[in-house]
């Protein structure tokens, strides 16, 4: 079961590399590894991810577990997925999803999802910006970065958070399979901050720009570009 072992730890430099030399352990799978804050907290890319002591949810989760089909792919877009039901069933706001990994409240960016593979083992690292008031957001990222309570006013418990969201990561990841990937992400789709718009994704270095019509079965994105071609872009970040 996800979160079978809580290893809390007052800061660390990334939960997602605590994680990583626990891999070995008998019982890894479903470790969490929560953090009251980090010193090298990164997103996608390797990006810095601002994370203040005791304002948000830095947490690693690890998979280790025999995966149903080819289904790594739909490791992110799903796990997402799980953090948007955490945040909505705890809050009552809706929760959208910015391709491939960013949660998104009132057009602004709350929290998001890194997964890094280690040979057979997954690792799946979430920030959520907690209980973050507007204005200890440095000045370049206020106007898009907010929080749980920036959004709703409300103070939220961590613990109460990580363990629905352990439920979540389990009915998810534990449900995960070839005939299942649709369900998963006719559920992304109905929270997508991203399709139906014209954006620009850079892809390693390529860019591409054109409308968001869907998702493969992947998780990749469908570009459609001025030429009415469908371009499928597997990784990258909306400009």
């Amino acid at each position: 079961m996800i979160g079978h072992t809580v290893i809390s730890v007052d800061e660390v430099s990334s939960t997602n590399d605590l994680a990583r030399d626990l891999l070995e352990r008998p019982d890894a799978d479903g470790i969490a590894v929560l953090a009251g804050g980090q010193t090298k907290g990164r997103g996608r890319l390797g990006r810095a991810w601002f994370s203040p002591a005791g304002k948000g949810i830095y947490l690693s989760v690890i998979l280790r577990r025999p995966l149903h089909g080819d289904i790594t792919g739909l490791l992110c877009p799903a796990a997402s997925l799980a953090v948007a039901k955490t945040i909505e069933s705890l809050s009552g706001i809706n929760v959208l999803i910015k391709w491939p990994n960013d949660l998104i409240i009132n057009g602004k960016k709350v929290g998001g999802v890194l997964v890094e593979r280690t040979g057979d083992s997954f690792i799946v690292g979430v920030g959520i910006n907690l209980n973050t008031s507007p204005e200890e957001f440095p000045e370049e990222i206020r106007h898009k970065a907010s929080s749980l309570y920036g959004e709703s006013g409300a103070m939220f418990e961590k613990n109460i958070f990580c363990q629905d969201l352990f439920l979540n990561f389990e009915r998810i990841f534990s449900s995960l399979t070839d005939e299942t990937r649709d369900n998963v992400l006719e559920e992304v789709k109905s929270r997508s901050f991203t399709l139906g718009k014209t954006v620009t994704v850079s892809d390693a270095d390529r860019v591409f720009t054109g409308e968001a019509v869907g998702f493969e079965s992947d998780g990749s994105l469908l570009l459609k570009d001025a030429n009415g071609k469908i371009v499928n872009i597997k990784s990258g970040e909306i400009l």
